[in-house]
């Protein structure tokens, strides 16, 4: 008997050795704050907070977001009006295509020329219940295909042809090479022509503008005057004007009899080139208009084209 009562007491103190302890309220309170810190949703880093900006559908079919308020003495823009922005144009859903701040050059045109393509005449003029951008102001648009540089036609259209027509309106990126965070060379103009200027291409994407609406150019703060002239003394001539540039001439018109399918390829090709030519000029007056001769272009993509244009001319 003495045996087995101390058989059963080893069992049970080999069993309440091998007992699982209670969970105290320290370790309790530990496991339960953990669980609904992990149920909490993370909050957006800095660097996605553009990303989750509030955009608004406008009557129009531009969306759009303020990215800064314009100060209350800020002017509205007008039509017929000479305006300058800086703008970052990145393809929707995709990568960075261009910005003025990076090339130095910003952008000019006069409101309602009908140079420009109408998502950005709106995000400046407004329309319905898109507010006017006021100067100083800035704001983020997504302008569908309709308003950038295409008209979907579709591959079946009754006109034949393209299933896209693309319209040559600005603005059109310079040849300028800027450098991605992975320290690769882009060309701003390459990459919006093979997104935006492919008429094979069913569809566009939205084009994403961040615009900011420049003061007009103030002018310049008055010299102190200097002393009166002496006899022994004259006043310095007046320096004379910078000439003005000259306007490149016109590219010879496309013939317009065409008699073989040959003939039709050649003939679009040079028309394609003349168009592209006429962009990069106008980028390159408009970087040399703000001081900025050059603009960071590629000379040798410029004379490639003119080049490859005067093959083209020649073989016709």
């Amino acid at each position: 008997m003495r045996s087995i009562m101390l058989l059963l007491l080893a069992l049970y103190t080999s069993s309440a050795a091998h007992r699982v302890p209670p969970i105290s309220h320290t370790r309790r309170a530990i496991l339960t704050s953990a669980v609904a810190a992990a149920s909490v949703p993370q909050q957006p880093a800095a660097a996605d907070v553009a990303s989750t900006l509030d955009l608004k559908l406008s009557a129009t079919g531009v969306k759009w977001a303020e990215l800064r308020a314009a100060p209350p003495t800020g002017a509205t823009p007008e039509k017929g009006q000479e305006i300058t922005i800086d703008y970052m144009m990145t393809r929707r859903a995709g990568a960075k295509i261009y910005s003025t701040v990076d090339s130095k050059v910003p952008f000019s045109w006069t409101l309602g020329d009908g140079t420009v393509i109408e998502g950005l005449e709106l995000a400046v003029l407004g329309g319905g219940d898109l507010p006017p951008l006021k100067v100083g102001g800035a704001r983020r648009v997504v302008v569908p295909q309709a308003l950038a540089y295409g008209r979907d036609r579709g591959f079946f259209n009754a006109e034949g042809g393209a299933p896209t027509e693309i319209r040559r309106l600005n603005p059109v990126p310079p040849d300028f090479v800027w450098r991605d965070a992975q320290g690769d060379a882009v060309n701003a103009y390459l990459r919006f022509k093979y997104i935006y200027l492919d008429e094979m291409a069913l569809d566009q994407p939205d084009l994403i503008l961040d615009i900011s609406l420049r003061a007009a150019g103030a002018p310049a703060a008055a010299a102190a005057a200097p002393p009166a002239p002496t006899i022994a003394q004259a006043p310095p001539a007046a320096p004379e004007p910078p000439p003005a540039p000259v306007a490149a001439s016109p590219p010879p018109a496309v013939p317009p009899a065409m008699r073989s399918a040959a003939d039709e390829q050649v003939a679009l090709q040079l028309e394609t080139l003349q168009k592209e030519l006429r962009a990069l000029e106008a980028a390159e007056a408009n970087a040399a208009k703000y001081g900025n001769p050059g603009g960071g272009f590629s000379s040798s993509g410029l004379e490639s084209l003119k080049n490859e244009l005067a093959a083209l001319q020649a073989a016709q």
